[in-house]
């Protein structure tokens, strides 16, 4: 039975080995469970010491925040100011209402509370995100964390404003020369003159910046929405550019606390040299000497375009402190990067960029974050947009009618809040004129929104004075407590000044004789004062009789008013009739205050087309013929003329305002937004040509007759 022997003792031996394995099998497994919880357990006193809010005032959402009140924010455990800002941002606009250095006297902290003072006060009616940078708040415990958040900057919340007229590519959002909030630029060394926007380092929406440059600009893709940028090409695209010599400057970043030689500066960067463009980086510390370390120039960075086979990494690169920049293809760059050294007991550092060249290229920066080893947990700040929402409260003002007969008239005022209705809101509404109108017995009127309600109303009453002033408009303001103000007008109808009794033919007759006389009969005898009487045709607003009131074709008899049109009027046609205000006066003694002599504003000229070969119209573009009495062709007025001059713009003449702007190319004549319609022109910039324009444009002779001298 050896065989049977032999396969026991094999069947033994072969049990011990199973179990042996099994052993080391289970004792491993048990190294890695306690080397696991070893892990776990070291982790959890890390994540209890983790900084975090505990709750905001106001709540996230809050729509019944006052513009004045304080934000508070309750943390998990006691903390201590760090570096950086608390940005309050417009939502509508995505751009910076206040933003608030956390080391500022603005914000207070007790033990885990921190209240943080805004500024200057909100804006009414406005909804705010805030955002807090990370690295702002420690916990101030011994603890040491890496690569803690000393300095962060994306410039994402500077408020940008349009490209001055005469540079494209920009969308009313496209740039500022002001830098972020205690980041400077020292333009001290800067050539004058220059394109506006590239005056010194700027800070531009990065698509406006490409649109308007191009040249392989679109090439910074690590850049994204606002970057810091340098463009001394740009800057000397105009007559009067120059020399490009800028440096940006970065806030003090405190180094209270940071480890020595544990800072690291980290940004995004897009360099192109051409010529002798220079970049240089310096440090300095405690208010000292500058000390550079990094350079870019022709003879480190490549000057060439991206292509399929050419990669110029400069034109797009992340750079760290203590690491050269990246090789482009043709073998340029590994320009040094020294590491940034802080010494033992430095309390501050600050860093500054600098941009050397003439016609060259540019550098842009974005997304800039120094960090070091700190003692204490760091507040990684709040960044998402739906973290902490505030809606300012607000009162809206309405009156309805929006004017009234001071014999009698009445009117009714609502003011309406927003927010929270868990408390009665007392209103109090100011009236900036008693003598036309009241609001009850008291000035300023309390009006009390109830609780549970929304709005309130109260009574407004007319003030009959007997005086013949005209139209008196009236301003009400209405404010609560934690509520801005807001205003609402109301126009007072006098009643002493004459009033149609009737008319001949009567509004909307048909059948109307094309040649008869218009008739107007009013409630008292009246003369003739100033202005026009326009007859106009219904079917596309034309203009087809304008009479001057002094003219013979107007006659007065007591209270009775003629107009004869100088030609008879088209059979099968509509028409309508204005008067300018002013034309009849009564034969009081007592004086009329603000009593109009002469308005027009143009708009009932009959347009044309512009003349060939001009664009920009639509046909109904300019006329040279001015108003009934009016003159822009008198003597001394000098037509232009000569190489590029344009006939429809050789004097004063009358253009529909779009037409205007369009035709001509923009040049900030948009920007004439009390304008409206049709408008009176004078522009050499497109009618002189080689030849000197003098116009002229006089008014048609007032009638100061019944005018008191110096009225008061």
């Amino acid at each position: 039975m050896p065989f049977l022997k032999s396969q026991a003792a094999f069947t033994s031996l072969a049990n011990s080995l199973s179990s042996l394995v099994r052993l080391r099998q289970r004792k491993r497994f048990q190294k890695k469970r306690i080397a696991r919880r070893r892990f776990l357990e070291q982790l959890e006193p890390r994540n209890l010491m983790a900084v975090d809010i505990v709750s905001i005032t106001p709540v996230d959402g809050a729509n019944d925040w006052s513009i004045g009140t304080d934000l508070t924010i309750t943390f998990n455990k006691p903390v201590v100011k760090g570096q950086g800002n608390i940005h309050i941002v417009q939502n509508t606009t995505g751009t910076l209402g206040i933003a608030v250095d956390v080391n500022s006297a603005a914000v207070t902290i007790a033990g885990n509370v921190v209240t943080v003072n805004p500024t200057t006060d909100l804006l009414p009616a406005t909804a705010y995100t805030v955002y807090i940078d990370n690295g702002t708040f420690l916990d101030g415990t011994a603890v040491p964390t890496t690569g803690a958040t000393l300095l962060t900057q994306n410039f994402e919340f500077l408020p940008l404003i349009a490209f001055p007229a005469g540079i494209g590519g920009g969308d009313g959002t496209d740039y500022t020369l002001v830098p972020p909030l205690n980041y400077t630029v020292d333009n001290s060394l800067l050539a004058t003159g220059g394109q506006v926007p590239y005056r010194g380092y700027s800070f531009m929406d990065k698509n406006s910046w490409i649109r308007e440059a191009g040249q392989s600009r679109d090439a910074f893709t690590k850049g994204i929405g606002t970057v810091a940028v340098a463009d001394p090409d740009q800057f000397d695209d105009a007559t009067n550019g120059g020399a490009f010599n800028s440096r940006f400057l970065s806030r003090p970043i405190n180094l209270t606390g940071v480890t020595a030689n544990t800072v690291v500066l980290d940004f995004d960067s897009s360099f192109r040299p051409e010529d002798s463009q220079i970049g240089t980086l310096d440090v300095r510390f405690d208010g000292g000497a500058w000390t550079q370390i990094l350079r870019l120039d022709p003879t480190n960075t490549s000057n060439a375009a991206p292509s399929a086979t050419v990669n110029p990494v400069n034109l797009n690169e992340s750079l760290r402190s203590g690491v050269p920049t990246g090789i482009s293809t043709g073998g340029l760059g590994a320009a040094p990067f020294r590491s940034i050294l802080n010494p033992v007991g430095a309390t501050t550092m600050e860093l500054r960029w600098g941009t050397v060249g003439q016609n060259d290229w540019w550098w842009a920066l974005d997304n800039i974050r120094v960090s070091g080893t700190v003692a204490g947990e760091v507040f990684t700040g709040i960044t998402s947009p739906t973290r902490w929402n505030l809606d300012i409260p607000f009162l809206t003002f309405g009156i309805n009618p929006t004017s009234m007969s001071e014999n009698g008239g009445t009117a009714t005022g609502t003011v309406t809040r927003n927010g929270l209705t868990t408390s009665a809101l007392v209103v109090s509404v100011l009236n900036s004129d008693t003598t036309e109108l009241t609001l009850g017995a008291a000035n300023p009127a309390l009006v009390t929104i109830p609780i549970g309600q929304l709005s309130a109303t109260f009574p407004i009453t007319a003030v009959d004075d007997l005086i013949p002033d005209r139209t008196q408009r009236v301003t009400l303001t209405a404010s609560a407590p934690s509520f801005a103000p807001v205003t609402t007008t109301i126009d007072v109808l006098d009643d002493e000044g004459p009033k149609i009794v009737s008319l001949s033919p009567i509004d909307n007759a048909l059948g109307v004789d094309f040649r008869r006389d218009l008739v107007m009969t009013l409630t008292k005898p009246v003369k003739k004062g100033n202005g026009l009487i326009n007859i106009v045709r219904t079917n596309g607003n034309l203009l087809v009789h304008s009479l001057d009131v002094k003219s013979a074709a107007v006659t007065v008899v007591g209270a009775t008013v003629t107009i004869n049109p100088p030609a008879d009027l088209a059979g099968n046609t509509d028409y309508y009739v204005l008067m300018d205000d002013g034309v009849f006066v009564d034969l009081d003694v007592t004086p009329a205050t603000r009593t109009l002599l002469q308005t027009t504003n143009f708009d009932l000229l009959p347009l044309g087309p512009f003349t060939a070969p001009a664009t920009g119209g639509d046909g109904t573009d300019f006329t040279p013929t001015a108003p009934t009495g009016y003159n822009n062709n008198p003597a001394g007025t000098v037509l232009g003329g000569g190489a590029g001059s344009r006939s429809d713009f050789n004097r004063f003449n009358f253009f529909d305002k779009n037409a205007w702007a369009a035709t001509t190319g923009g040049g900030a004549r948009a920007d004439f937004a009390f304008g409206s319609g049709v408008v009176a022109v004078a522009d050499a910039a497109a009618g002189a040509g080689t030849a000197v324009m003098q116009s002229f444009f006089t008014t048609r002779p007032i009638d100061l007759a019944n005018s008191l001298t110096n009225p008061g």
